[in-house]
C-alpha cells in the first residue's frame, strides 16, 4: 500500500545509505524484496557507504539465498559488483559464515545456475579467492543491533508459543483419538446394520436396504458416511504426526480435531434420521427426537463457537 502511493520512498535513503531494499535483503524477507524490485529495480544497483554494498551482497552476508536468488532474477548484472574490498558474492557468503552446511546452500544455488565458476577464482584486494576468505564482515550501523534484538524477541516468543501449544495439543490429541476410534467403530458398524433392514425377497432388489428411497434414510447413509471418513481422517492424522517434526505435527493435531468435531456432529446426524427413518413420521416420539436431538446439536455448536471465542480472547491476551 505505501509503494504504491508514496512510490518515491524506494528511492530514498537514510544517512548512511541504506535503502529499504537494503533492510529487506539484509533480513532475508524475499516477498518485500521482490515487492520492492518490481516498483524500482534501479534500487538494486544501490551501494551503501564505505562498504560498496548492494543488497545483493547484504543478503548473501546472511546466507539469505532466496532473496538472492530473488535478485538475481531481476537484475542479473548485479553478481558483477564487488565490495569496497574487492570481495564478490561468494567471498561473502564463505566469509561471513562459520557452518559449511549453511554455505552450501549459497553455493548449491550458484551452482544451478552455473554461475558458481564466474565467482570462485576471482580474488579480493587480499588475493584471496572465495573459499581463502577469512575472518567475518561487521556492518555498522545504529538500527541493525536493535532490530536484530526485536527480530530474537519475536522468534523467541513464537518458540515458547510453539511449545505452550504443543503440550497443549498433546493432551487434547489423545482424547481426540480415543473420540475418533469410537466414532469409527460406532459408524462403521451402524453402516451395516442400517435401519429397516434388507430386502431378503427374490427380485433385483434383495440385499437392498428396505427404506432406501426415503429422505431421511438417505441423509442416514451420507451422514454416517461423514462420520466414518472423518473419524478415520483423524485417526491416519495423529499417526502421521508421530512421523512429523513439532511445527508440521501441531497442524496435524489440530486438523484431527477439527475432522473428530465433524464426525460427532455428523453421527448426531446419522443418530436422528436412523431413529425418524423408522418410526412413522407424524409420531410425538419422531418430532420428539428431531427436537431433541436438534437442541442438542445446536448447543454443541454454541458450547464450541464460545469456547474457541474465549481461547482466542486468552491468546491476545497474552501474546498481542
Amino acid at each position: 500500500m505505501i509503494v504504491k502511493k508514496e512510490g518515491t520512498l524506494t528511492k530514498q535513503v537514510d544517512e548512511f545509505a541504506w535503502s529499504s531494499l537494503h533492510f529487506a535483503a539484509y533480513f532475508g524477507s524475499a516477498k518485500l524484496v521482490k515487492q520492492l524490485l518490481v516498483a524500482d529495480r534501479e534500487m538494486a544497483y544501490k551501494i551503501i557507504r564505505e562498504y560498496n554494498m548492494t543488497p545483493l551482497h547484504l543478503a548473501a552476508i546472511n546466507d539469505n539465498h532466496e532473496v538472492v536468488e530473488e535478485i538475481l532474477n531481476q537484475c542479473p548484472d548485479t553478481l558483477e559488483a564487488v565490495t569496497s574490498h574487492g570481495q564478490n558474492l561468494l567471498h561473502l557468503a564463505c566469509t561471513n559464515k562459520e557452518n559449511s552446511r549453511e554455505n552450501s546452500k549459497m553455493r548449491d544455488f550458484l551452482g544451478r545456475q552455473h554461475l558458481l565458476q564466474n565467482l570462485i577464482d576471482q580474488k579480493d584486494a587480499d588475493g584471496n579467492t572465495p573459499f581463502h576468505a577469512k575472518g567475518k564482515i561487521v556492518l555498522y550501523h545504529p538500527r541493525l543491533e536493535e532490530i536484530d534484538l526485536d527480530r530474537i524477541r519475536h522468534t523467541s516468543l513464537r518458540e515458547e508459543m510453539l511449545r505452550e501449544c504443543m503440550e497443549v495439543w498433546k493432551e487434547r490429541a489423545n482424547t481426540h483419538l480415543i473420540v475418533a476410534t469410537l466414532i469409527a467403530t460406532v459408524s462403521f458398524a451402524a453402516g451395516f446394520t442400517i435401519p429397516g433392514g434388507y430386502n431378503g425377497d427374490d427380485g433385483p432388489n434383495k440385499g437392498m436396504a428396505i427404506l432406501w428411497k426415503k429422505a431421511a434414510f438417505q441423509v442416514f447413509a451420507v451422514a454416517d458416511t461423514f462420520a466414518m471418513t472423518s473419524s478415520t481422517s483423524a485417526m491416519f492424522l495423529h499417526y502421521l504426526a508421530t512421523y512429523e517434526r513439532e511445527t508440521k505435527r501441531l497442524n496435524r493435531y489440530v486438523t484431527a480435531g477439527i475432522l473428530v468435531l465433524i464426525a460427532m456432529v455428523a453421527m448426531m446426524v446419522a443418530f436422528m434420521t436412523g431413529l425418524y427413518v423408522v418410526l412413522p413420521s407424524s409420531s410425538c416420539v419422531a418430532v420428539s427426537i428431531c427436537f431433541i436431538c436438534s437442541l442438542t446439536l445446536i448447543g454443541l455448536i454454541f458450547s464450541f463457537g464460545k469456547t474457541l471465542s474465549d481461547s482466542f480472547s486468552e491468546f491476545s491476551k497474552y501474546y498481542c
